[in-house]
Formats: structure tokens, sequence, C-alpha cells
């Protein structure tokens, strides 16, 4: 029990509103619009991402990520459909985001999520007429994964961009 209260009590001091650059952790620019109050995951080369949270419907409501067994706090709002999605053990490789406009802000409409191995997650609604300048794909290279996030929100995402780890080794807690 006590080792359960550390566990969590860790997990949830890596979460925070402020930025967190550790050398070993690579930030991409976010893709989207300016609205929103920033957000960043306070990540590791020690955490053990194992899987994402998103609200999603017509657009990306809000998006978080698990550490170990526990869901650590979304950053959006409350609106969309909630879906877990655990790794199984695969990693995320690769990140595309789409952006368009909504009441005249620009929001994260939708994002896929691409996998070492096995099918790809989607949230939200693709536009297959979106101009290229509003889709951004994140595929840092071999050996990189994402383990977190950053970017602006409100009620919805209204940018996104991944906090990215070299795997160096598979020594984690």
């Amino acid at each position: 029990m006590v080792r359960l209260f550390f566990q969590v009590f860790a997990a949830l001091a890596l979460v925070s509103g402020s930025p967190h650059d550790p050398e070993c952790v690579r930030r991409t620019n976010f893709f989207g619009g300016d609205h929103g109050d920033l957000f960043e995951d306070k990540v590791d080369h020690t955490t053990n991402t194992t899987g994402i949270i998103v609200r999603a419907s017509k657009r990306l409501d809000a998006i978080g990520i698990k550490i170990g067994n526990t869901e650590m706090p979304l950053h959006g709002g409350s609106g969309g459909e909630l879906h877990s999605h655990d790794f199984g053990g695969r990693k995320i490789i690769g990140m595309t985001v789409h952006r368009a406009k909504h009441n005249d802000r620009t929001r994260v409409f939708y994002v896929e999520f691409t996998f070492n191995e096995g099918p790809s997650v989607t949230a939200g609604i693709k536009d297959a007429h979106r101009k290229d300048k509003d889709t951004n794909e994140e595929f840092p290279g071999d050996g990189i994964y994402l383990i977190g996030f950053h970017g602006r929100a409100g009620d919805e995402i209204d940018a996104l961009g991944g906090l990215w780890e070299e795997d160096s080794s598979d020594a984690r807690f």
C-alpha cells in the first residue's frame, strides 16, 4: 500500500502547467492556434508513459498521458467522448496534427498517433481537403518515442506538440 502511494505521488509530481525541459527530452514546436493557456507534461528519461487519454468528437477537446497505471490530469476541456488507449508495450513514433478554424479561432481538429507496431490511434475529425499548411507531421527518427505533450488549451486543444525521448535503454521504473 505504501509503495502504491509513492508511485502515485511520484506520477502526480510529473504533471504540471509550467515548462520543464530536461536535456534528455526533445520538444517539438506545437502546432495549432495561439489561444488558450500553455500546458506541458512534466516528463523526463525515467517516465514510463503507458498510454494516452483523449476527449474528442468533431475536434480534439482534451489530451493527457498515462504513467504506469495512473491517468494524469487532462489538458483541455470536458467535451467530446473520453477514450483511453493503452500502449501494450508499443511506443508512439509519430504524430500527425490537423488544425482548422472554429468560431474564428484555430483549434486542433484531428490527431493521429503512429506506433512502432500495430494500428494507429486517431481522435477528432480528419478533413481530406485540409491544405498542407494545416497539417503537421512529427516523426523525429529511429529510436525516439513520444512520452508527453505540450501546447495550448482552453475548452479544447488549441495547439499540440510532442515531448520525445530517445530510447537509450529499457531500464525504467
